[in-house]
């Protein structure tokens, strides 16, 4: 090919040139040669040239003479846009292009369309030989043309499927010249509109490959598992490359996990395409609670019986099915507790590695996820090695999304959607899941395979469902998207929807469906969120064809970067100076992008518990949801609290069977005390896993089985002074001061320490979160703001020692507000916050009271729900206990600032300096608190982290109730109505203050 083919990249049609067929991912050697000795990786620097669009690409560049001795040097794998050239850019639904070139499918950008050239240089490894010498790119985004020594040998799209090449035509011993033209925009980009960073670029391994004389090209292994699930037939079919047609036979060894020889089966002779049979008795099955693997030993051997090569696989025994409307693993119903999962990491992209993805299984594992859906593209293979070995369910997704040719169209016609019914998309979207489905066919955690994401329906993805049925009857097929177009409805064999609230699902299910539901993506986790989750959770107990969901999604999409003044942060769409984009909306993650776990994975931690604990005052009621384990598995723990210290504990051990329950005796007496008895019964791993110590918690139950009389404090009054502007009250040790023209405290002093830097006020107010801005309640909840930051005194009155103090907030003359202080002398005060309405019921975002102290009272200690931050509707994965930090800590950073920090079901909190000095905030009834650097507004202002000021104080928000986070969906879902903060009729609450 003298010229470059740019015509290639716009046609449909052509997605491939003389690429090799799809085959299985296996690990193949030889006697002699190990593994990486045949695989040889080529990932290093490369000779790079950047061009803007196709019309500055040097035409000549793969030619033999082409002088790139000026080129860059640029690392592979990587992103273009990570490593130095043109911007990252984030967008959700629409194409990248959008409002910057008018086209349409399959028309790509002409200026807006960066090339990347590659090319470097490469001797024939050692021990390959010339007429088998192969390439393989793991991942290039999104298109690309290859050239060695000066011939063209390919062309391929599809970023997340292997392209591999055979270079033996042209290779030489000595001095290679390869040569790369990525191009970021092609025909098939239509096809990749993910919520996604977009990129472009080899980012994923590179490397040259050799093979025997007589090779398994592609393996397709059929663990059987018969209808009385303990015999088995292991079908293994083989494509054969024998070049020299030798002479030879095939057979295969099989042992069990403890590397004992269990079968061999009989020995054929080599040809194209060779089948071996065996069966099986009392098999072990695989699943994700056991995970039990056997290892498979293929070997081709030559007619005097040398080995030439050996493949080696291991392999799950499990059936799959759908049965009387459910999904059946083994005979039993099963419920993906899963997440849905971005291959991310925040300095390299989608170039994640090994250690990336080995974290993110072991967190899915000791958070209870049992699932996970590569959303929306096959992930790297190691991923799927890693599921199978550690236990996690998986959909396998094809990478397909063509959300913005169809989800905001007006008018929209089905002529116009990608692929929808439109032929000409046919072969790639085949090919798409073709490429998947061969690579990675033979892991027994992928239970499903799908048809990629939010690209409507249509017969064209209804072809592809039953190519899946008809390559591979072992899985079920998923697509969401029939929801959209019921025309194909068999398009999916499971209904399959995103965002439902709990009570559209349970619709759906009461109304006689035909399938069982799943929920592919739910509880948009897109900062402070995941509320509710117990919803979703408990419709699995409720309905059995609801059969579980994942939520999105795993990780947090940002990318480091610095600011103006050198300071780093992880920066989102936007920071990039992208345009278009969509801004936070790749902050979605239970991790943050720095693999950090977030508070919300606690509640999924929680949630997603195999096994229920619950205490009461006079039982311990123990539920194993298991299907297969049995809880002896397991050692349980208990404690005994008394006001939130432990005074005893122990453990027992628990035979329980899956799917049954036991109730226990409370292991230890109750003293006859007025105190609080808290019980909490954990539930650990008795011994070592993989991805866990022994002693690691999984679960926990905790219940108040005795609670305390509060005794109401009656002490003697302070002292008053009245002065003309300010009212003076002195006590024991300490005074407060309240100054009459802005009608607020504004002074507690004890020992000649100052600790309050501004006064004691209504605040209603907090920092909007992601699912406020979504849903509106920031237009709605605005005039809170106002009220929080300008009510204004408008009488006082002085009874004693106690004060009444009552504010205009500028909302609504039918709602009144009082603030009543009574001061004692015992170095204690108490405020009871009084907010009456006679109108409309109106919610707000909290009801309380705030004030900020001097930045050195940096110590917090509560006692309460910890020790991360909780709300109203994500609390369940908290312990009450008493809990130790400091203010900073307190701060949950969030891509987005916004409300952080809370505590819930607090009896008591302390803000102190590192001399003990400080306040003690305490209640009859359980309270809400946050202790923060900033305040709302200033965490409302931020637009990162890094736009924060510097501590300079500490800020205390007290509150009856704050409002629950919400998380349904972040564009419009409502917090749910028990998690609101309703002002109807007359809402009052009373803390004691304690001067130490």
């Amino acid at each position: 090919m003298n010229n470059i083919k740019f015509e290639y990249l716009k046609d449909p049609e052509v997605f491939q040139i003389n690429r090799l067929n799809a085959h299985s991912d296996h690990i193949y050697y030889t006697p002699y040669m190990k593994y990486e000795d045949l695989r040889i990786l080529q990932n290093g620097n490369f000779k790079f040239f950047y061009a803007k669009n196709l019309n500055e690409v040097k035409q000549d560049f793969y030619k033999e003479g082409f002088d790139d001795k000026d080129w860059d040097l640029i690392k592979v794998p990587g992103h273009i846009q990570l490593l130095g050239y043109g911007n990252p850019q984030y967008v959700n639904t629409m194409y990248p292009w959008d409002g910057i070139e008018d086209i349409k499918p399959p028309n790509i950008p002409s200026e807006f369309n960066p090339v990347g050239l590659y090319a470097y240089e490469f001797d024939l490894p050692k021990g390959f030989q010339k007429d088998a010498a192969f390439i393989c790119f793991e991942g290039v985004e999104s298109a690309f043309y290859l050239w060695l020594n000066g011939e063209f040998i390919g062309y391929s799209e599809d970023t997340f499927t292997p392209s591999e090449f055979d270079l033996s035509s042209f290779i030489k011993e000595k001095g290679n010249r390869l040569c790369i033209m990525v191009v970021r925009f092609s025909s098939g980009s239509w096809l990749e509109d993910q919520d996604f960073f977009r990129f472009s670029g080899i980012f994923r391994d590179v490397y040259l490959y050799t093979t025997p004389k007589i090779h398994i090209y592609d393996m397709f292994v059929k663990p059987e598992v018969l209808e009385d699930l303990k015999k088995a037939e292991l079908k293994c079919e083989f494509e054969i490359v024998n070049k020299e047609n030798l002479n030879g036979f095939i057979y295969f060894k099989l042992y069990d996990e403890n590397n004992t020889l269990i079968k061999v089966s009989e020995k054929l002779k080599v040809s194209k395409n060779v089948t071996l049979n065996a069966s099986l008795d009392n098999i072990n099955l695989w699943n994700a609670e056991i995970p039990y693997l056997y290892k498979l030993i293929v070997e081709i051997c030559d007619d005097k019986g040398e080995t030439i090569e050996i493949v080696e696989q291991k392999i799950g025994f499990r059936r799959f099915e759908m049965k009387d409307k459910l999904m059946l693993l083994n005979g039993k119903r099963i419920v993906f507790k899963g997440v849905n999962r971005h291959e991310f990491n925040a300095r390299y992209g989608r170039n994640i590695s090994k250690e990336d993805i080995l974290w993110d299984i072991k967190c899915m594992k000791k958070n209870n996820i049992n699932a996970v859906r590569t959303s929306h593209y096959p992930n790297q293979k190691e991923l799927y090695s890693l599921c199978d070995e550690y236990g996690i369910y998986v959909i396998d997704e094809a990478n397909i999304e063509t959300h913005g040719t169809w989800s905001f169209i007006k008018d929209l016609k089905y002529e116009n959607i990608v692929p929808c019914d439109n032929e000409v998309w046919k072969g790639a979207v085949i090919d798409r899941g073709n490429s998947m489905v061969q690579r990675d066919k033979n892991h027994p955690s992928i239970l499903i395979w799908s048809c990629g994401n939010e690209s409507f329906g249509g017969k064209v993805l209804y072809d592809l469902s039953n190519f899946y049925r008809n390559t591979d009857n072992s899985r079920l097929v998923h697509y969401e998207g029939v929801a959209n177009d019921r025309r194909y409805n068999d398009t999916s064999d499971m209904e399959s929807r995103m965002y439902l609230k709990p009570q559209h699902i349970k619709e759906y299910l009461e109304n006689n469906p035909e399938k069982p539901y799943i929920s592919c993506e739910y509880a948009h986790s897109m900062g402070n969120a995941c509320g509710n989750l117990e919803k979703y959770t408990k419709l699995a107990d409720e309905y059995s064809m609801y059969q579980g969901g994942f939520i999105w999604d795993f990780i947090d999409q940002a990318i480091y970067n610095k600011d103006p003044n050198g300071e780093e942060y992880l920066a989102t769409g936007g920071d990039f100076f992208d345009r278009p984009n969509d801004a936070y909306f790749c902050g979605n993650g239970l991790v943050f992008a720095d693999r950090k776990e977030s508070p919300k994975m606690k509640e999924v931690k929680f949630a997603y518990r195999d096994v229920e604990i619950f205490c009461d005052e006079n039982y311990i009621t123990i539920i194993n949801k298991n299907n297969w384990l049995n809880t002896d598995k397991y050692e349980f723990h208990f404690e005994l609290l008394e006001n939130g210290l432990i005074i005893k504990k122990g453990k027992f051990l628990l035979d329980l069977n899956p799917q049954s329950r036991k109730t226990l005796d409370l292991p230890c007496a109750i003293p006859d005390k007025n105190c609080e008895y808290i019980l909490t019964v954990s539930m650990c791993l008795k011994e070592d896993e993989i991805w866990e110590k022994a002693g690691y918690e999984l679960s926990f139950g905790q219940g108040v089985v005795k609670k305390a009389v509060f005794k109401e404090i009656v002490e003697k009054s302070s002292n008053v002074i009245c002065g003309n502007e300010n009212i003076g009250f002195k006590m024991k040790n300490s005074s407060c001061l309240y100054f009459k023209p802005i009608g607020k405290l504004n002074s507690i002093k004890s020992n000649n320490k100052e600790f309050i830097l501004s006064e004691i006020k209504p605040d209603f107010w907090r920092a909007p979160i992601d699912n406020d801005l979504g849903n509106k309640n920031t237009y709605k909840w605005a005039k809170w703001k106002i009220a929080s930051l300008y009510a204004f005194k408008t009488k006082e009155k002085l009874e004693d020692s106690k004060l009444y103090v009552t504010y205009d907030l500028n909302i609504d003359k039918q709602i009144q507000c009082e603030f009543l202080y009574e001061f004692m002398y015992e170095n204690k005060f108490s405020l009871t916050f009084t907010l009456e309405n006679s109108g409309e019921l109106i919610d707000m975002p909290a009801f309380g009271f705030s004030f900020e102290m001097p930045s050195f009272f940096s110590n917090v200690k509560w006692y309460g729900r910890g020790p991360f931050e909780t709300y109203q509707d994500r609390k369940h994965g908290a312990k009450i206990g008493i809990y130790e930090n400091k203010v900073a800590d307190n701060y949950t950073d969030y891509l987005n600032p916004q409300e952080c920090g809370n505590k819930t079901d607090l009896r008591f909190i302390e803000i102190t300096d590192n001399e003990g000095s400080g306040l003690r905030i305490f209640s009859e009834d359980l309270f809400e608190c946050s202790v923060l650097p900033y305040t709302s507004h200033e965490i409302e202002s931020a637009h990162h982290k890094n736009n924060l000021p510097k501590q300079s104080k500490t800020v205390v928000h007290v509150c009856k109730k704050k409002c629950g986070v919400g998380g349904d969906d972040a564009w419009g879902a409502p917090v749910h109505p028990e998690y609101l903060v309703n002002l109807e009729g007359k809402m009052s609450f009373k803390v004691y203050f304690e001067v130490n």
